[in-house]
């Protein structure tokens, strides 16, 4: 299984499974993610979140923040991993936000990520992966790597 994917390769595997989301890529490389990686993640997350006494959804820290956030903290994860020399030598991770319709909230943000099983939806505010409708694909509007 390839570790490394061009911007143009995850590109092609995002858009088949949002195929009518508008994609933004701002790097060249991307570090496919570990499923471990990711319950690390959730667990850092955990620890800045508690750190700074955000507990739960607010109409003014929701759905799309916990999203960004995430999508931060996976950046630092995967500096800190390049900077020790763990991993492939990419830009970025392979990790990013979506906003799309969900059958069960309406307009939701969560976070996408391209592991070993192929792309996956991960919900910062669980800390969880889940699934997805067709529907829901279907529905996603805007993403970003």
């Amino acid at each position: 299984m390839a570790t490394l994917l061009t911007n143009m390769q995850l590109a092609d595997e995002v858009q088949r499974f949002f195929p009518k989301s508008a994609n933004s890529y701002s790097d060249a490389t991307y570090a496919v993610v570990a499923r471990g990686s990711v319950n690390e993640l959730g667990k850092f997350l955990a620890r800045v979140l508690w750190g700074f006494r955000v507990m739960g959804w607010q109409t003014y820290f929701d759905c799309d923040d916990y999203a960004r956030l995430a999508h931060v903290l996976a950046c630092i994860m995967h500096r800190k991993a390049r900077a020790s020399n763990k991993g492939p030598d990419a830009e970025a991770p392979a990790f990013g936000q979506v906003w799309y319709i969900s059958a069960a909230a309406g307009g939701h943000a969560v976070n996408w990520v391209r592991t070993e099983q192929g792309i996956e939806l991960w919900e910062p505010q669980t800390q969880q992966f889940i699934g997805a409708t067709d529907a829901e694909r279907k529905s996603a509007w805007q993403l970003f790597a």
